[in-house]
């Protein structure tokens, strides 16, 4: 009796038989590893990094217009980083737009008027790069294999020149941006982010400090962000094409990982306020640094509206079912099929991490 698949396809049959295996393996590990880590008493102290405080607790986010209008009392010191948001995503077609992500992007729109707001898909990152970053830079964005990694990479490059506000499309604004200032109104801020934690989970016991680079706000120019321009050009630059493929050294290359390392390096450390869970202030360069609560309140209790008042986004990581799976197809699809993987369009992926 003959088989009932050709042996092609037997092959690939038994390839993904084993990496599905293999995906199971690992989530079972970290099941495994955060389970144990509950049970130890750690995953409360883990959490309370993330809570509301009973003094910054509001019934409704938007409560206080001071923060809203240019004219408002808050705001009579302004700021020098321009009223401009920035979005990236593969299309400006709503159609095409899943309908939670479009409804993550329209708050951004809705909650912050007065400021122009732009969509940036492939193509006009790509034009951008060439027309501001020639050279060098643009050899670098070129050879990066993944569109989240050149989304990284983008953001950087983008703020540098033009400044304004950066935010992934699986974000959610929950304030006008200028309640990224608050309570520190009168500091000359010309650079803004948040912290993801200050204390590691259990799967990332060796980042004891992660700044997330899904939203942040800088004036034109920033010398950070030419500190971070040159490590990640220098680490596309060293880092082998075929590592560059790897979906686990995303983060370590553009992403937060390397945000992390050269904020803590420019700054000479984060001090005892971000231990705290405080925001701080860094008069070198106007950086004014957010706790987990800002930008990381959805991670762990989402859809909670009692909130506290430093809350100023969600992040709804759709990334971890969008970008990281679907790279992961098309580097799987290229070593089972060859020169026909070559036809994947980049539709498969998100420009998310």
């Amino acid at each position: 009796m003959a088989p009932l698949l050709p042996k092609p396809f037997r092959r690939t049959h038994a390839r993904l038989t084993v990496l599905i295996l293999i995906c199971a393996t690992i989530l079972a590990e970290i099941d495994r590893i955060w389970d144990k880590w509950r049970k130890s008493g750690m995953d409360k102290t883990f959490h309370a990094q993330f809570a509301a405080r009973e003094d910054w607790k509001v019934a409704r986010m938007m409560n206080d217009a001071d923060y809203f209008e240019d004219g408002g009392p808050k705001l009579s010191v302004g700021t020098q980083i321009p009223k401009l948001i920035h979005q990236v995503y593969k299309t400006k077609d709503r159609t095409r737009i899943e309908p939670d992500r479009l409804a993550y992007m329209d708050t951004w729109i809705t909650m912050n008027r007065g400021f122009n707001y732009t969509i940036w898909t492939d193509k006009e990152m790509m034009a951008f790069v060439k027309e501001n970053y020639p050279g060098r830079i643009l050899r670098a964005y070129k050879k990066l294999p993944m569109i989240v990694q050149k989304s990284d990479f983008f953001r950087y490059l983008l703020l540098y020149k033009l400044g304004g506000y950066y935010a992934d499309t699986d974000t959610r604004c929950a304030r006008h941006v200028n309640w990224w200032r608050i309570r520190n109104e009168n500091n000359n801020i010309q650079f803004i982010a948040g912290l993801e934690w200050y204390l590691p989970p259990p799967d990332f016991p060796n980042t004891p400090t992660s700044v997330t680079n899904w939203a942040f706000a800088s004036i034109p120019g920033h010398p950070l962000l030419n500190e971070t321009i040159t490590t990640v050009l220098h680490a596309i630059e060293s880092t082998p094409a075929t590592q560059l493929q790897d979906v686990t050294r995303v983060v370590e290359i553009t992403g937060p990982a390397q945000f992390t390392r050269v904020m803590q390096a420019w700054l000479g450390g984060f001090g005892d306020a971000v231990r705290e869970g405080e925001a701080a202030f860094y008069a070198r360069d106007g950086v004014l640094l957010l706790p987990p609560v800002a930008m990381n309140p959805g991670t762990f209790e989402p859809n909670v509206t009692l909130r506290d008042q430093r809350t100023v986004l969600y992040h709804e990581f759709m990334g971890n079912r969008g970008w990281k799976v679907a790279e992961g197809a098309k580097r799987l699809a290229g070593r089972l099929f060859g020169e026909k993987a070559k036809n994947l369009d980049r539709e498969v992926g998100e420009a998310e991490e």
